[in-house]
């Protein structure tokens, strides 16, 4: 079997990879802003796990791994040439990695983002993320419940998405977090 890939060796080139997930800077203000009990009830959602995530970034080595990406004719995943070998990645492999589950069914139903939105982050629609932090770690939660869904937020926005923080933050998972049924079966 030809592992062709996607990219010329011949053209290959140096760069730099940025890792844009905050995830310790997250984790920190997670558990410096909930209360004891607020904290237990995040550690019962999908996301527990990342509180206790000690990631270290290696760009050099996810640079020269994208290098070696080769051609494959699934549609969801991604195949390297790691020593020889053809190495796939595909939804399972990362439900395993990230601890976050797929199971095929979608749920899909309007939600609406304006209480949390009005309680918490002064009814805004242009906030971008770093107004985010700033509003997250200036809030008072009326609930708990509140507290862990706008937690929830948080770790999406900051963590699993890595994005610049002058990107505007999609509010839709205020209204996603706000139903909980829509939020804990939310592919």
């Amino acid at each position: 079997m030809e592992l062709r890939p996607k990219i010329d060796p011949a053209i290959y080139a140096s760069a730099n990879v940025s890792c844009l997930s905050h995830l310790a800077k997250t984790v920190t203000a997670i558990k410096g802003k909930l209360a004891p009990r607020q904290l237990a009830m995040f550690r019962k959602t999908i996301f527990s796990h990342l509180l206790d995530v000690d990631l270290v970034f290696n760009g050099p080595l996810v640079h020269n791994i994208l290098l070696r990406e080769v051609e494959d004719s699934t549609t969801d995943s991604i195949s390297f040439n790691l020593f020889g070998r053809k190495v796939s990645f595909g939804r399972r492999e990362f439900d395993l990695i990230s601890g976050l589950k797929y199971d095929g069914s979608l749920v899909r139903k309007d939600t609406h983002v304006h209480r949390l939105r009005a309680l918490y982050f002064n009814d805004r629609s242009d906030l971008v993320l770093s107004d985010l932090e700033d509003l997250y770690e200036a809030a008072q939660f009326q609930d708990d419940f509140d507290a862990v869904k706008v937690s929830i937020v948080y770790m999406v926005e900051m963590v699993l998405l890595g994005r610049e923080r002058t990107v505007k933050f999609d509010q839709t998972l205020l209204g996603i977090v706000d139903d909980w049924e829509v939020c804990c079966n939310y592919d």
